[in-house]
């Protein structure tokens, strides 16, 4: 079933695109449909990043996933740097920070 959910909420996103696209001419409607959009998407990475960690904590021990952090960490402020992204440095390190936090998840 989850499959299908998932599946489901793609469709429905590549729906919302389209429909984003025809109502340009219309503010409100335009904001609506993008409103409902972020928050499906929003949903949706949620629900993959829960079942992602499992996975995560299932594979590799706690000290790996901090090793993987830390990584993903140095890669997030090597590349901001290089590209065209709106963010400063601090925010690359919070965001890495809370991305390593969760890749160590409990020490359990």
């Amino acid at each position: 079933m989850e499959g299908l959910e998932g599946d489901t909420e793609h469709a429905i996103a590549d729906q919302l695109i389209n429909e984003i696209k025809a109502s340009e001419q219309d503010e409100d409607l335009w904001n609506a449909k993008v409103k409902v959009l972020a928050e499906l998407v929003e949903h949706h990475i949620e629900e993959e990043e829960g079942e992602l960690s499992k996975e995560i904590r299932k594979e590799f021990d706690a000290e790996t996933r901090v090793q993987i952090g830390e990584d993903y960490t140095n890669l997030l402020l090597h590349h901001s740097g290089e590209s065209n992204i709106a963010l400063t440095k601090t925010n690359n390190q919070s965001q890495a920070n809370m991305h390593r936090n969760a890749m160590a998840g409990s020490r359990n």
